[in-house]
C-alpha cells in the first residue's frame, strides 16, 4: 500500500487526497457586498397593509348581512336587501318614534329555531333585527 503525504500527516492510498477550497473570486465578494447593501436598505422599509370589512367582502364575493356605517347611508347599496320582499308594520321606531316600519325575515339559525326579523324605519332609516 502506498501512502500519500498531507498537511495532517500520511493518508492511506485508498482515501482521496483532500482538496483546499478555491480562492474567493471577485464576483463572489461583489455579490456578498451587494447583498449586504440590499439587506441594509430593506431593513429600514416598513410594510403596512390595511383593509376593512367592505374590502374583504368585495374581495371574496361575500354578501354583508349588516352594512358598515360607512356604506349605511349609500342609497345605491345592498341590492340583495332591496330585492327582498318587504312588508310594512305600524310599530314605533326605537330611535325616532315614527310609527311606520318596513321588515323582512330570514332563517339565519337552525331550522328548529325562529326566523330573524330585520326592521328599517321609513323616516330615519334606522335598522335593527330581532330573533323570534
Amino acid at each position: 500500500m502506498v501512502s500519500v503525504e498531507s498537511a495532517a500527516g500520511l493518508l492511506p492510498a485508498d482515501q482521496p487526497t483532500p482538496r483546499s477550497p478555491p480562492p474567493p473570486s471577485t464576483t463572489t465578494n461583489q455579490t456578498t457586498t451587494k447583498q449586504k447593501q440590499n439587506d441594509t436598505e430593506l431593513a429600514n422599509i416598513e410594510i403596512v397593509s390595511t383593509t376593512d370589512m367592505d374590502e374583504y367582502a368585495r374581495t371574496y364575493g361575500l354578501e354583508m348581512l349588516v352594512r358598515s356605517s360607512a356604506t349605511a347611508g349609500d342609497d345605491a347599496g345592498d341590492d340583495a336587501t332591496k330585492a327582498r320582499a318587504r312588508q310594512t308594520v305600524e310599530e314605533p321606531c326605537p330611535q325616532c318614534g315614527h310609527r311606520k316600519l318596513e321588515f323582512y325575515t330570514m332563517q339565519l339559525r337552525s331550522a328548529d329555531e325562529g326566523q330573524t326579523v330585520f326592521y328599517e324605519c321609513l323616516k330615519c332609516k334606522h335598522k335593527w333585527s330581532v330573533n323570534n
